[in-house]
């Protein structure tokens, strides 16, 4: 008898250029009837539409105030002024800069067709001040390897009340990241990780992921956004890690294909 080796894939694969892109190589690979490592189709598509997502993990975790139009001329009279308004299918702060901020109706009225016209949809959020904090995580429910917070900061802030992170401050490089220790209190800590978790359960998601949200100076933890296909390299949050924790990109890596192996073979 012949036993074959065990074939498990590394999905690090953001898709093509198609709105269900984040889900297109988990479908290619089932479709093949091969085990990889990160969420399903299903879960993927659902991190990626921010406001189902949120709908999701609001029923035990806090959120922002939203609407999701894709009429530029219905908008709500209850609006929460200021309100965030970005793509509602796009990640990486696409669509996002810092006009994305709107202080009114008239700002919102003028900006909301430039996004509903490109994208199809827009996401009307209520702007949450606070500190913007990430929680990257390897793992699985019972058996997290890696809980990791991030603060982002800009021009030597961190608090933002008027400030949102754009694909034009990403791309530049102009946000530094910095492991959270030296800005947030344990408890703080340990609330987004055990949060993020939680989201990350709730959506029924895989191995690793990505969860964003504000924390307000009161401790006020308000959910942002979660993304099943993070980039994963050197230049990329994971590699902030491994440079402060002195850990190797490759052990990294590691715990990814650990915990995917874990879920998919031990049964």
């Amino acid at each position: 008898k012949i036993t074959l080796p065990k074939t498990l894939f590394l999905n690090l694969s953001d898709g093509l250029t198609q709105q269900s892109r984040k889900a297109q190589s988990a479908v290619l690979l089932e479709m093949l009837n091969a085990k990889y490592a990160g969420s399903d189709p299903m879960a993927l598509l659902m991190a990626n539409n921010k406001y189902y997502a949120k709908k999701v993990v609001s029923k035990k975790i806090r959120i922002a105030n939203d609407v999701l139009l894709y009429n530029p001329d219905t908008i709500p009279s209850d609006v929460i002024y200021p309100v965030v308004i970005k793509p509602n299918g796009e990640g990486s702060s696409l669509g996002i800069t810092q006009d994305s901020i709107c202080n009114n109706e008239a700002e919102l009225k003028c900006r909301l067709p430039l996004v509903i016209n490109k994208y199809k949809s827009a996401l009307v959020e209520q702007y949450i001040p606070g500190y913007e904090v990430t929680c990257f995580l390897i793992g699985n429910k019972g058996n997290y390897l890696m809980s990791e917070v991030i603060v982002s900061e800009y021009n030597g802030i961190t608090y933002f009340d008027h400030f949102v992170f754009g694909i034009k401050e990403k791309s530049e490089h102009t946000r530094k990241e910095h492991l959270a220790y030296d800005f947030l209190t344990q408890k703080q800590i340990k609330d987004v990780c055990l949060t993020a978790q939680l989201a990350f359960e709730l959506l029924d998601m895989h191995d690793f992921a990505r969860v964003d949200f504000r924390l307000s100076k009161n401790g006020q933890l308000t959910f942002i956004e979660i993304n099943g296909n993070p980039v994963i390299s050197q230049t990329s949050e994971i590699g902030l890690i491994c440079n402060e924790r002195k850990i190797s990109f490759g052990s990294v890596i590691s715990k990814i294909i650990d915990t995917a192996e874990k879920r998919l073979f031990s049964h």
